[in-house]
């Protein structure tokens, strides 16, 4: 199979174009509403299940609750065009939900990493409220101390702060199932409606990332770029998820975009079943793989480690695992090949992505279907991409040649929030400059000369990874 071309230095993706990404549809109405050819009809799917009940939540479900909250936000606190609302929890069902409503109203979400400290916490809701209003700030019970003490730092009201979940005893701030109940009778939102083209700069995200360099800085993530990678990415895994069959265990947090992108929407929108989880907890990840036959997986390098040196893990029943991919940091050919070895059903690979390219760039093909695909590779180029890799000087880097890799995609963010100087050094004329250094590995090059011509079995092997 060919993957990819090589002309003028740059090495574009062989696979076929991801067409019409919709550029004037906000990402709730894309999740809820855009039907391309490949994707199964959403309305009647089970979009979750809850790990400790077995309760089903449906599209219907989501899609109610979006509304209801998207009404509470706005008749509670004002939200509208442009305003922030802040999540500082770890992975929830209520999460999507939270981040649609708040989208419908034209407002951005930025996600905090629940581990923050009070101070690491507000530093991000400072950085954001100097160009824009946080409206709200909602967390997780656990969060609470952390967020409260966070806002007093910060300078933002206390009152701005309701809780995703209910808590196990009365709290002094209210959740969002008071303001929906509060709300449910009340003044009916007005959807904010895109112009042509807005999705291209309008701001969905702004996720922290530290960049190659420096403090962490706020991505600007556009509609378009998630929507662009959704597409990209799905389209790709055609064939390796069953829609309405399919069950993923989501325990990646939601606040990075490896969470965010691959496995929240990206799943949903596949209409594959996520069953989430608060928190990376071994013993009972592996007690719910046979539990709900769970078939899909996104996971870091020491969760792989785990799973195939773990002597719980070698006890416990894997069958039901048929794919899983393993990114945000480098992971040994000799480790995943061990994987292969103790699930030798599963299509097993690694990809790339980071914040700035809001997710997936190179994914792995099935390596079920693709046998001899060298297993310290990160993958192949996604439709719609194109690569560079460039020496220290900036000239171009053939096949085999260490360089700093370029990538360029519709999924390319719009920046660095408030911050010229990154933004020019990370993004220049279309590019994401990475600051990792990548190969390409051609194992069969075409007989023609390399220049035009397509490689067969271009590989795409990391040295270093910043996401």
């Amino acid at each position: 199979m060919k993957w990819a071309s090589l002309k003028d230095g740059v090495f574009s993706s062989a696979l076929k174009d991801v067409p019409d990404i919709p550029e004037d549809m906000d990402l709730p109405e894309f999740m809820f509403n855009f039907r391309p050819a490949f994707r199964s009809d959403p309305s009647k799917a089970v979009w979750y299940i809850d790990p400790t009940t077995g309760k089903e939540t449906t599209y219907a479900d989501c899609l109610k609750r979006t509304n209801l909250l998207s009404k509470a936000l706005h008749n509670e606190y004002g939200v509208g065009k442009n305003d922030v609302v802040l999540i500082f929890s770890p992975n929830s069902q209520e999460y999507a939900t939270c981040c649609w409503a708040t989208m419908q109203l034209g407002g951005i979400i930025s996600a905090a990493n629940p581990s923050y400290t009070p101070g690491e916490l507000a530093y991000q809701i400072s950085t954001v409220a100097k160009m824009y209003n946080i409206k709200a700030m909602i967390t997780h019970p656990a969060s609470l101390s952390t967020a409260q003490e966070a806002a007093k730092q910060a300078g933002l009201d206390s009152g701005l702060i309701s809780l995703m979940e209910d808590p196990p005893q009365a709290a002094s701030v209210t959740t969002i199932n008071k303001l929906i109940k509060k709300h449910e009778s009340g003044k009916d939102f007005t959807r904010y409606k895109f112009s042509s083209g807005e999705a291209k700069t309008k701001i969905a995200f702004l996720s922290f990332s530290s960049g190659t360099t420096g403090l962490p800085k706020a991505v600007m993530i556009s509609h378009y770029n998630v929507m662009a990678n959704v597409l990209q990415y799905n389209s790709f895994r055609q064939g390796r998820y069953t829609p309405g069959k399919s069950r993923c265990l989501a325990v990646l947090p939601f606040y990075h975009i490896y969470g965010l992108v691959v496995v929240l929407h990206s799943q949903l929108f596949a209409n594959v079943t996520l069953i989430v989880l608060p928190k990376f907890e071994f013993s009972l990840f592996l007690s719910l793989i046979p539990k709900y036959k769970v078939d899909l997986f996104y996971i870091v390098p020491p969760m792989a480690v785990m799973l195939v040196k773990s002597p719980e893990a070698q006890k416990a029943d894997l069958t039901s695992m048929r794919d899983i991919m393993i990114g945000a940091a480098p992971l040994s050919g000799e480790v995943l090949n061990a994987m292969k070895k103790r699930l030798p059903k599963a299509a097993i690979g690694q990809g790339y992505g980071m914040t700035e390219t809001s997710t997936v760039v190179t994914s792995a093909p099935n390596s079920l279907e693709n046998p001899n695909f060298p297993a310290g590779s990160i993958g192949v180029l996604l439709a719609n991409c194109q690569m560079r890799i460039i020496d220290p000087e900036g000239k171009a880097q053939g096949v085999g040649k260490v360089g700093e890799l370029l990538i360029k995609s519709p999924s390319v963010t719009l920046g660095y929030l408030n911050n010229k100087k990154a933004t020019d050094d990370t993004f220049r004329d279309g590019w994401v400059h990475t600051g990792d250094e990548a190969y390409v590995d051609e194992t069969q090059v075409a007989p023609a000369e390399l220049e035009g011509e397509l490689l067969s079995h271009q590989i795409f092997k990391m040295r270093a990874s910043s996401e």
